[in-house]
């Protein structure tokens, strides 16, 4: 998988958030349909009050002007004069100036008035005659915050009529204008309604944690899946919780036995095999070396020497991926000056006094020591590897510990002739090697940088290598610091 697919697959987003956002939207949209569903059942609460109420006046108007003689009902019509609704008494030769309505507001106004109508009248088959027609029902909305969550009280719209038929054959008209009436807070059901949302919001966010948890694990196990992966580490797989995710993690032990006696059987070949190789090379190198009378000796003895080297860096390889060395605590400080004084003494390519001398070859500079969680022994060889390499393509190698986003950053540095870009990923693969501006020196097998990203990977380390500005190259690694380094 290339560098640009990992860092794409790190910016996606997790499981968790892609839930919770889900969830998130589809309560949201669930809370606007609760809010207009709650909006309009409270409006047909409203128009039920409003029926009711309107109804009552009319039935007990009815009640008062029933009992009265034709001429008191005129005075009485006279002086019941009111703000929201007018009575008038129609002849008995006439009939209300209007028709009943069809409108849902006008049946449920003369459904309720013809049910009161018949509690105070159960016998009468005027009820039937009853007429209503509501034009308009207004509503306030407060939306304004109030102590008061029912809102202030006060006047709606209600045009409409009511038509009730006397014995006499009159009939009496209600004019309705304007009902006193408890408006609707919208304030105090939005609040209701954020509240539930944020707490339906907090319980999916601790549910969705809780049921990831053991995926984390799973993940947090799997980033760290070299075939070396100790067998205690595997205890740190989810053995409870949802089925898929236990049948997950068994996959995930079996994979990783499979992938380990799998890596294990090519190492042992490759170990076998070129330690097979020594005895025949040694044999042909004696024989010719008692040759008199071969051409061009050296030419044979420089292939002789590099079938060898080739069979000590395959062994080599297999070596360090059959590593039993534990994992300590190493300070990289100690560790890098050790590295320097040990090609001090014994590496000609190096110079001498390399820690303080500015003029040598290999240099070091620390600007903070860093504690790691490492294999000190098989980590040293990654490090001298990178360091012989910038040595021997480079005059001079120089070496930087930092501390960078929370991990600690080698970089080797040298000022030889760099790589083609479209090589700087190739030349870690096994038995690789340029024919170009650093194959100055042949004597080289191809597996140096391939050792040392196989040893880097099974120590949690990053290396990459680029070319400088200044020219040279610059070798990579990071490493995460130890916990409270």
């Amino acid at each position: 998988m290339s560098l640009s697919k990992v860092q794409g697959a790190g910016r996606a987003s997790s499981l968790t958030l892609r839930l919770v956002g889900l969830l998130t939207v589809a309560l949201l949209l669930i809370q606007t349909g609760v809010f207009f569903w709650t909006l309009h059942m409270r409006a047909q609460e409203q128009l039920m009050l409003i029926a009711s109420d309107r109804a009552r006046l009319a039935v007990t108007l009815y009640q008062v002007l029933e009992q009265l003689p034709a001429e008191e009902k005129a005075l009485a019509e006279k002086k019941l004069v009111y703000s929201n609704f007018t009575l008038s008494i129609i002849p008995a030769n006439e009939h209300p100036i209007f028709t009943q309505g069809q409108s849902q507001e006008s049946l449920l106004l003369r459904r309720r008035l013809r049910e009161l109508f018949s509690l105070v009248y159960p016998d009468s088959p005027l009820g039937e005659r009853i007429l209503t027609d509501v034009e308009e029902i207004g509503d306030r909305w407060s939306i304004r915050p109030s102590l008061d969550l029912l809102g202030p009280y006060g006047f709606i719209a209600f045009r409409g009529k009511a038509a009730v038929p006397f014995t006499d054959a009159t009939w009496l008209q209600i004019d309705y204008k304007a009902i006193p009436h408890i408006s609707d807070n919208l304030f105090g059901l939005l609040m209701e309604l954020t509240i539930q949302l944020a707490l339906q919001i907090l319980l999916t966010v601790v549910i969705i944690r809780l049921v990831t948890r053991p995926l984390r694990q799973l993940a947090g196990v799997a980033e760290k899946l070299p075939p070396d992966l100790p067998e205690e580490a595997l205890n740190e797989l989810p053995s409870s919780g949802a089925r898929e995710v236990v049948q997950t993690a068994q996959a995930l032990r079996t994979m990783l036995a499979r992938i380990r006696e799998f890596v294990e059987e090519r190492m042992r070949l490759l170990a076998c095999l070129s330690h097979d190789l020594r005895t025949p090379i040694a044999r042909l190198r004696l024989q010719l070396e008692n040759e008199p009378h071969l051409k061009n000796p050296e030419l044979v003895f420089d292939a002789l020497g590099e079938l060898q080297n080739l069979a000590e860096s395959a062994i080599e390889l297999a070596r360090s991926g059959q590593d039993g060395e534990p994992v300590r605590r190493t300070s990289l400080k100690a560790l890098l000056e050790s590295i320097v004084a040990d090609f001090e003494e014994y590496d000609d390519l190096a110079g001498s006094e390399c820690l303080e001398e500015p003029d040598c070859r290999l240099r070091l500079f620390v600007e903070r020591d860093a504690q790691c969680l490492i294999r000190p022994a098989a980590f040293r060889r990654c490090v001298e590897n990178l360091v012989s390499n910038a040595l021997t393509y480079g005059q001079n190698a120089t070496l930087f510990l930092t501390v960078e986003n929370g991990k600690a950053c080698i970089r080797i540095e040298d000022d030889g002739p760099g790589l083609p870009t479209e090589k700087l990923e190739e030349v870690f693969q096994p038995f690789y090697r340029m024919e170009g501006t650093r194959s100055r020196h042949r004597h080289g097998t191809g597996l140096g940088l391939a050792i040392a990203r196989d040893i880097a990977h099974r120590n949690g380390a990053e290396i990459s290598l680029a070319n400088r500005p200044e020219g040279g190259l610059a070798a990579t690694l990071l490493l995460p610091l130890a916990p409270d380094a």
